[in-house]
């Protein structure tokens, strides 16, 4: 686990890095029991897996794509930057 950042320079935490369309819900899953987290909406396409969670009263964007094969974890909506950061150190 990494935190990095999105294209747009937010940050996000790389939970794993050989994760594939299948073992998508196991991994986020296991992080989602893990953080005590509620999931709020799932969104399944052919080459993306993202799940909303809430985690202390703010949303949190899980995902997955086919371009990079990351399961990665970023702030959604008007969920601050430091939310992110704060669940990096915690984990």
């Amino acid at each position: 686990m990494r935190l990095s950042e999105t294209a747009t320079g937010r940050p996000q935490i790389v939970i794993s890095e050989s994760v594939d369309y299948d073992s998508f819900e196991q991994h986020a899953l296991a992080f989602v029991e893990r953080h005590d987290m509620t999931i709020l909406q799932k969104i399944d396409c052919a080459d993306e897996r993202m799940w909303i969670v809430e985690y202390r009263g703010q949303q949190l964007c899980i995902s997955w794509d086919g371009w990079l094969c990351e399961l990665t974890v970023m702030a959604w909506g008007e969920t601050p930057d430091d939310t992110v950061r704060a669940l990096y150190e915690e984990d």
